[in-house]
């Protein structure tokens, strides 16, 4: 009995491993061509800057100058997902007087890397 009692406790742990590496792969590994189910252009016509990060990852932005800005609003994207997220978002804030600019991060978007870190790198 106990012996049984071991076995299933050992697959239950062994199960919620495999499923917190999985979660932790996908999380770590996104899809570059992910975009909102309901994702349109927006007329954000932002000027496409490429960077380089501490580590000499390249990293794209795009950011938009307003004329007389109230401050800039840097946007950025969830883990797993990348600028188009908040590509419509950016553009109401621009709409209402701010510069905004939105990146990818690593291994997100159009930014190199094989592994994003959700800005830790």
């Amino acid at each position: 009995m106990i012996l049984a009692a071991l076995a299933f406790l050992s697959l239950v742990i062994l199960a919620l491993g495999l499923i917190a590496f999985r979660a932790a792969w996908l999380v770590t590994h996104p899809k570059r061509g992910w975009r909102p189910s309901n994702w349109a252009p927006s007329p954000l016509d932002g000027r496409r800057i490429q960077f380089k990060s501490q580590d000499e990852t390249r990293l794209v932005g795009w950011i938009k100058n307003h004329t007389d800005p109230i401050a800039t609003v840097l946007c950025v994207h969830g883990l797993g997902t990348n600028r188009t997220e908040l590509e419509w978002r950016a553009y109401r804030l621009f709409k209402c007087g701010f510069s905004v600019f939105l990146f990818d991060f690593r291994a997100c978007g159009e930014s190199d890397g094989s592994v994003t870190t959700g800005g830790v790198r």
